[in-house]
């Protein structure tokens, strides 16, 4: 039994994973060994000097400076440098598309490419993955990635955030601001944000090991109520306003709340349309707008910011309402981006004191307003609000302020969102009713997605579509059964269509009636729209496509002929270090995540996008909806009404039959 035991200890020790270093060999660095083979060629060291002076043996020196440095042990790396940077290089794409490779989808991928490859690996084929061994010298070998929480980021953001809608919001801003002289202290960011007298418990020390750690909290779930905080450019506050959940004012509710605070009660705790009147009747007196004195407030299209009654009392005070695009507040937003993430973490750490210094107690509405004020008075200050503004890109004004990686997830779709002008429009009757929400948020906006045909999407003015070639019943076929129809290949490059139309050179003794108006044979079309997609080096496609065009013998032929031939040459330096065409294979085995719809984005409201909220086009539409909705509640009522006298009829009638 002992004998087993000192077995099964000494191979478990034996193992990779297991595996402790003894050796003092390539104790140095990779950098170190550089510089040194580096002084060596330029002639500034000799061997025992640069040896010395970086701290390399002078024989390893010598056998990396002239020939390729083996690997130490009997274990060998599956993939080389450059198969593993493209195998980084995929990871990194789908991570900024928001598409990221968590550690079982990293090993099968690994595993898989290894495969398609043909390298001798020491994967588990059973499982068809790699091992943990192999994950974590990937991660050693390559310091630049690392294993992250992603941010949960909803599908409407990752659509909606694109460069045409922000560069839209930029250029309408640019354009108030120029318009009206509008300075920087004159700049100001609202927004809406909820909190709970539940606390979320920070991190405290505890024993090593122990399988669970608890913190006391007020309540299971607790009572959410509303704080809107409005901020300028330049660091300056106007006083908040809280949101209790209570039907009826109570003074108790408010008690060690912010100096100048506005107090408001309602039975949701959320923001509605006429609280955001009193709220901008109380911005309008902090912040003394006047015809000299415009004021510039930039929100968010909750539906609460569109109440008639203060639209029409921010515009007769001169307070220009700028709304933000639709799912882009999470970036575009100053209180989002620098104000509500210190202000709830330090609200969250005065409850926690609250809690310690009160045993036995638990926090209610009427603790949340000094609590409050605690958190508010630390988080609200001028460097966290003008960081804010300049993250944005609002002031100082910058454009460009967002990277193009950070829209990347809106290309996954492949869509862009209409083109909205609410503001030059001068239709006073609106296409869709307009119902006000007490509780709905901008994120209730739900995006559709509009379907497009083939016909419209490949057709060209002129010439044969697409369609043409699959429906006609005397064109040849250009695709063997077992291929793939090629609309769903052509959806793997956006550079197709544009190099379909290949002009054919035309006779030299002959003149042409008229080029630019005549379609291109059927023949020559389908010639080079094959020869395009083998050329494009985004699209996989088979080799199979070459006997079907065409007959023996013609250039076409001989033109695909010479396209093939040097597609399987580079398919050939596949394990050959520095190949670009691992990428290619990573893109077959997980290919970037694409949309199947090829229509344009559009939202289902009407009143949505960039846009001057005090704008007259702008008001007038919502006053005619008012007046829509108002008149479809009268015609309700009265068919209501009717009905109530139809049954009070036939009651009398059976009474009278009776």
């Amino acid at each position: 039994m002992d004998n087993i035991s000192l077995f099964c200890f000494l191979f478990l020790y034996r193992m990779p994973g297991n595996y402790k270093r003894t050796s003092t060999r390539k104790s140095w660095s990779q950098e170190d060994m550089t510089m040194a083979i580096e002084a060596v060629k330029e002639n500034r060291m000799g061997w025992l000097l640069a040896s010395k002076r970086f701290n390399v043996p002078q024989a390893t020196l010598r056998r990396h400076f002239y020939s390729v440095p083996v690997n130490l042990g009997r274990f060998k790396p599956t993939f080389n440098e450059d198969m593993e940077k493209a195998l980084v290089d995929h990871m990194l794409e789908f991570e900024s598309r928001l598409f990221g490779f968590n550690t079982t989808e990293l090993r099968k991928l690994a595993f898989e490419f290894a495969e398609r490859l043909g390298l001798d690996h020491r994967f588990d084929k059973t499982e068809k993955i790699a091992g943990w061994d192999w994950l974590k010298g990937f991660k050693q070998r390559n310091p630049q990635i690392s294993l992250r929480s992603p941010e949960p980021t909803s599908a409407a953001r990752a659509k909606a955030f694109n460069k045409p809608q922000v560069m839209k919001f930029f250029s309408l801003l640019e354009k108030t601001l120029s318009d009206n002289g509008i300075q920087p202290h004159r700049i100001y960011n609202m927004d809406e944000s909820g909190l709970n007298t539940v606390q979320k418990p920070p991190k405290v020390f505890a024993s090593k090991g122990k399988k669970q750690v608890g913190a006391v909290t007020s309540e299971e779930r607790g009572q959410h109520f509303t704080v809107v905080v409005c901020v300028n450019a330049i660091g300056n506050c106007v006083p908040p306003a809280i949101i209790i959940p209570r039907k009826n004012h109570k003074a108790e509710y408010f008690d060690g709340a912010p100096p100048g605070t506005l107090e408001l009660c309602n039975p949701s705790g959320y923001m509605i349309g006429n609280l955001f009147l009193r709220w901008m009747r109380h911005f309008v007196a902090s912040v003394n707008a006047s015809v000299i004195n415009k004021v510039l407030l930039i929100l968010d299209g909750h539906t609460s910011h569109k109440n008639l009654d203060a639209l029409e009392f921010a515009k007769a005070n001169d307070v220009i309402m700028l709304c933000l695009p639709p799912h882009c507040t999470h970036r575009m937003q100053p209180t989002d981006v620098s104000f509500f993430g210190p202000l709830k973490a330090y609200y969250d750490r005065e409850m926690a004191t609250w809690m310690r210094n009160h045993p036995g107690r638990t926090v209610g509405l009427y603790q949340v307003a000094s609590i409050f004020r605690r958190a508010y008075e630390t988080a609200a200050t001028v460097r966290n609000i003008t960081s804010g503004f300049e993250k944005t890109g609002i002031y100082p004004l910058n454009p460009h302020i967002f990277p193009e990686e950070m829209y990347l997830p809106s290309e996954v779709t492949e869509n862009e969102l209409n083109d909205y002008e609410p503001f030059a429009s001068t239709s006073s009757q609106p296409q869709q009713n307009h119902d006000e929400c007490e509780d709905s948020t901008d994120a209730e906006e739900e995006l559709n997605l509009g379907q497009t045909s083939h016909e419209q999407i490949f057709h060209s003015e002129g010439d044969a579509t697409f369609k043409d070639v699959e429906t006609s019943p005397s064109s040849p076929s250009i695709l063997p059964p077992n291929v793939p129809a090629l609309p769903s290949v052509l959806k793997q490059s956006n550079n197709i269509v544009k190099q379909m139309e290949v002009p054919t050179a035309p006779d030299k003794d002959v003149t042409p009636p008229d080029v630019g108006n005549s379609p291109l044979p059927l023949k020559q079309l389908s010639q080079n729209f094959v020869i395009n997609l083998l050329k494009d080096p985004d699209v996989n496609i088979s080799s199979c496509l070459l006997p079907i065009i065409l007959e023996s013998g013609s250039n076409s032929q001989r033109q695909l002929q010479s396209t093939t031939d040097q597609i399987n040459a580079d398919q050939r330096k596949i394990n050959k270090p520095g190949s670009k065409v691992t990428g290619y294979i990573l893109k077959e085995i997980s290919p970037l995540p694409k949309s199947a719809s090829t229509g344009k984005l559009r939202v289902q409201k009407k009143f949505s996008g960039s846009q001057v909220f005090t704008s007259s086009p702008f008001m007038s539409e919502i006053k005619a909806a008012a007046q829509q909705k108002k008149e479809k509640e009268n015609r309700m009522s009265i068919k209501k009404q009717m009905q109530t006298k139809r049954v009070i009829l036939k009651v009398m009638r059976f009474q009278t039959c009776n």
